[in-house]
């Protein structure tokens, strides 16, 4: 289990796409291989920058080591309404979708997936999609795998506050 010290979260506005392009300039992502999908009237997020800077470097990150040099991060933003999360509805989320056209995950984690220590790497901990699914669900939020046909799909789904509660 991850703890955090409570005193270290410091709820902020912060535009997503912002954070989004911070990542990719971090690891380098060539243009050849990274297709922004954003969608422009998604309003500032009420979250902590630093919690959800690390999701998303880890899950883009796991998607470009997934990928070959001529694959694909899709990375997508759209607002999706009346969405329940752990319970709790909420009228209005921002749905981050990572999108790779890599090798997939074995069948034999994908029901396992944010456990700790589950991990098909072979330089793979195990750790980073636990501590992801965790910081999300600090700031109210879900991660959630989907498979399409031949891409892997993870969104990070974060609610959108009318009055920052």
């Amino acid at each position: 289990i991850l703890m955090v010290n409570m005193a270290f979260y410091q709820l902020k506005k912060v535009n997503i796409h912002k954070i989004i392009e911070k990542i990719i300039k971090i690891l380098g992502i060539k243009k050849l291989n990274y297709k922004k999908n954003y969608d422009p009237s998604i309003p500032l997020l009420f979250i902590d920058e630093n919690m959800v800077i690390q999701s998303l470097l880890n899950i883009i990150k796991n998607s470009h080591e997934a990928i070959t040099k001529n694959g694909l991060i899709e990375i997508k933003t759209r607002v999706d309404r009346n969405y329940t999360i752990n319970s709790i509805r909420h009228k209005l989320v921002c749905v981050i979708s990572i999108i790779d056209n890599g090798i997939g995950i074995s069948d034999d984690i994908k029901n396992k997936l944010f456990l700790p220590l589950i991990t098909d790497k072979d330089s793979g901990n195990g750790l980073g999609l636990s501590i992801s699914q965790r910081l999300i669900s600090i700031n109210k939020g879900i991660i959630i795998y989907d498979e399409d046909t031949e891409k892997t799909v993870f969104k990070i789904i974060l609610p959108i506050s009318d009055n920052n509660e």
